[in-house]
């Protein structure tokens, strides 16, 4: 019994070690509704009677094809001077910025194709694509906010009491004192890490520092400490599926966000890519969990080795 409850114990203390040693990612792909407004140009034959008309769209999670536009939209489509709309539901896109667009022989003239992502009680928008050319069964490609999405990570120091209940904002100010919200995170536990892309309300120029500010629940505080976080803006080389980061902005915390808001610069240090565990080697230093976790585990292995050891020796002095 007692050998059992060891092994157990011994085991408990390994997947403690592994589950507070590796970072935390949260992460979600679900199923969204989309709607699409198209509006074509007031011109002569401007409309289209083909079958093959073909939407993609492109995100930062990936991209969904729309075979026979026409087809979808009810009624007449896709006529002169004639704004549609029709709804569609795939995985989460993510942030979308680019649109390829094609039509059988009939070509089409579009004004701009619009797509909004609904919110639960409204729709919001997503990318709005101004076309004002010809259409025909040559793909055209079509891009929106890419100087304006952004890759975020947010890294929560890993002591015991570092992550918090409360939700944090996220806004990023530039060097001309311009400042933009990233939105508002949360699950920000204890070593996690909390990552998601998003698109600003306007263009920032040369980053500076990222303000932080908790949203408390109840009547107390529950004081969060980062490690740091991490800023991508998405490049103007980006092409469609072949998305590409500018470089990367770190912004290191180094004091507890609690009722005031906190602002972190940004560092211009040094930083090194550990391969191991993807994190900048400036954040390598002696974590409590891993440290404590591989006293327990090396402890724990020593009782048991020294009371195998200790039986042996009772039964070798019974046996003479």
């Amino acid at each position: 019994m007692k050998k059992h409850i060891a092994r157990l114990l011994l085991m408990l203390l390994i997947v403690t070690f592994v589950f507070t040693a590796l970072p935390q990612t949260v992460s979600a792909a679900d199923n969204v509704k989309y709607k699409v407004t198209t509006k074509i140009c007031n011109g002569f034959q401007n409309g289209t009677n083909s079958q093959k008309v073909n939407f993609t769209f492109y995100g930062t999670n990936g991209s969904h094809k729309l075979n026979n536009v026409a087809k979808i939209i009810k009624g007449d489509a896709l006529e002169r001077n004639k704004t549609d709309t029709f709804e569609f539901t795939c995985e989460d896109l993510g942030q979308i910025y680019a649109l390829n667009a094609s039509c059988g022989t009939d070509a089409v003239k579009f004004e701009y194709i619009k797509i909004e992502k609904s919110n639960g009680s409204g729709w919001t928008q997503m990318a709005s694509f101004s076309i004002g050319e010809w259409i025909d069964n040559t793909n055209k490609t079509y891009y929106a906010n890419r100087n304006t999405i952004y890759r975020v990570k947010v890294v929560t120091a890993d002591n015991p009491l570092d992550g918090t209940n409360d939700s944090v904002e996220l806004l990023l100010k530039d060097k001309s004192g311009q400042s933009v919200s990233l939105g508002t995170v949360s699950n920000l536990r204890s070593s996690s890490e909390v990552s998601f892309d998003t698109k600003i309300s306007q263009s920032l120029g040369d980053l500076d520092s990222v303000i932080l500010k908790k949203t408390t629940k109840g009547s107390t505080s529950d004081d969060w400490r980062p490690m740091y976080i991490q800023v991508e803006k998405m490049s103007g080389s980006t092409t469609a599926g072949n998305i590409e980061w500018d470089s990367e902005v770190l912004f290191v915390g180094n004091q507890v966000v609690s009722t005031s808001q906190v602002s972190l610069n940004r560092y211009t240090g040094s930083v090194k890519t550990d391969k191991a565990t993807g994190l900048a080697s400036i954040f390598f230093e002696p974590n409590f969990y891993v440290i404590s976790s591989i006293v327990l585990v090396l402890g724990g292995a020593g009782v048991a080795v020294y009371l195998k050891n200790k039986k042996n020796t009772v039964r070798k002095e019974k046996v003479k």
